[in-house]
């Protein structure tokens, strides 16, 4: 199941209808689209796989002065006690902004704005729904120094709606031509988790003696701003470790036996003297690279009571592939 939201004017024009169709190619049927053209609210009742929650389309008032009044209205949506009970998921346009970052060029809003906006969604405990794309969903598409980037698009949800779509994931796409980039928000299903497209995400163990791990930790949990719910962080550190491992840790046999070799060239050389620094740093790390393959094979053959110093790459190896057949 899957909703898109898109602020976007003149729909009775072939560009926009274009676009539309893109986006919906993108996502087969979506269940919710919200396209949102000064409509303030779009309310919808939904029940997928047994579970009952409420979807809102909201459009902030675009004049800072009025936009109390988008607030009162937001307030009033919230609803009464049955209405409460039901998880709740909102996204729109809100024409605000929650933190300075979430804008770049132009003046700083002011601060009683943005928190007015932060204590409307605290007081429904509505929280941000990160993905993917580009940070800014609007542009006012100005040139040099009146360019403007901000954040005003967005999904947010109860706690008990995130409970019920733990794996939901939002991602902007640029609609060409238009101001606003639309977002859609995946909501994700057991069924379709259980399989996998391309390798399987694994930590390596050997990971942990590289320098710079913590590092690439940190930058994938802290990634995006906001609170994020801990399946987000810990899906934004794997994505980090992907990019960071790369091709690096493959073909360790390749390696050593590259190095191997021009050790054996260094040794037979009449310099041979000459090369002592270069030849013992080949030969660490020679020795650093068959640990890592030693650890990189124990962990695929699943044997836990060979010691760390049984270095026996072939034996896990053959494990390992005998257990794939």
């Amino acid at each position: 199941m899957s909703c898109i939201i898109w602020n976007v004017r003149g729909l009775e024009n072939q560009r926009a209808i274009r676009e539309l169709k893109r986006l919906i190619a993108k996502k087969k049927k979506p269940s919710v689209l919200s396209l949102q053209n000064k409509i303030e609210i779009a309310l919808s009742f939904i029940k997928h796989s047994e579970k009952h929650w409420r979807f809102t389309g909201f459009y902030g008032n675009p004049e800072p002065g009025s936009r109390n009044i988008s607030w009162e209205l937001f307030r009033r949506l919230h609803g009464n006690h049955e209405l409460r009970e039901l998880p709740w998921l909102v996204g729109g346009d809100f024409n605000e902004i929650c933190y300075d970052r979430e804008k770049f060029g132009g003046n700083m809003r002011p601060m009683h704005q943005t928190k007015e906006f932060r204590d409307v969604l605290k007081d429904y405990s509505l929280q941000d729904l990160h993905g993917s794309g580009e940070f800014y969903k609007w542009v006012n598409q100005r040139a040099n120094d009146e360019l403007i980037f901000e954040r005003l698009d967005r999904f947010v949800a109860t706690f008990s709606w995130r409970i019920l779509y733990p794996a939901a994931r939002a991602q902007s796409f640029e609609c060409y031509h238009f101001d606003h980039r639309a977002i859609l928000l995946d909501l994700g299903n057991a069924r379709v988790h259980q399989f996998h497209n391309g390798p399987r995400f694994r930590f390596e163990t050997h990971w942990a003696t590289e320098a710079d791990i913590s590092d690439t930790i940190a930058r994938g949990w802290c990634k995006e701003y906001g609170s994020l719910t801990l399946t987000h962080r810990i899906q934004n550190c794997k994505d980090a470790l992907s990019a960071w491992a790369g091709n690096r840790f493959r073909n360790f046999s390749n390696q050593i036996q590259k190095m191997r070799a021009r050790l054996n060239r260094l040794k037979k050389s009449v310099n041979w003297s000459n090369s002592v620094a270069q030849i013992q740093t080949l030969e660490n790390h020679i020795e650093t690279l068959a640990s890592k393959e030693e650890f990189y094979w124990k962990q695929r053959s699943r044997v836990n009571w060979l010691a760390h110093g049984d270095q026996n790459s072939k034996f896990f190896s053959r494990k390992c592939i005998d257990q794939k057949s």
